[in-house]
């Protein structure tokens, strides 16, 4: 076999190793705690499907900054997150692009009197 063909050959052979290797690998997303309250847990589904999928949160995520590195599984870029918080309260968070973003920030829930000017309106 010529230099050439079998440099381009193995150039060939790692890129798809690598490529593999990435797939594997998966994809991760930060969260971030601005509410108030800890979160107890957090579920995933693919963005408008109802089976969600419990993630793996270890310890309760601590409200006021407190941030967890959570693993995805599958291949949709968009996602829908349903966070649990220690309160018994939970937020969905729709259509979330997790290929292009690495950090969700889970908001605080409104003031009583804003949510309910919210629902007036």
């Amino acid at each position: 076999m010529r230099p050439i063909r079998f440099a381009v050959a193995l150039t060939l052979c790692v890129a798809a190793m690598t490529a593999a290797n990435a797939h594997a690998r998966g994809r991760y997303l930060e969260l971030v705690n601005r509410a108030h309250d800890s979160v107890v847990a957090v579920a995933i589904a693919d963005a408008g499907q109802s089976a969600f999928r419990d993630a793996a949160l270890g310890e309760s995520l601590l409200g006021g900054g407190g941030s967890a590195t959570i693993e995805l599984d599958g291949e949709a870029c968009l996602r829908d997150f349903r966070v649990a918080f220690r309160d018994g309260r939970s937020q969905l968070y729709r259509g979330i692009d997790v290929c292009r973003r690495q950090r969700l920030q889970l908001r605080p829930f409104p003031r009583e009197r804003e949510a309910g000017a919210m629902a007036r309106e």
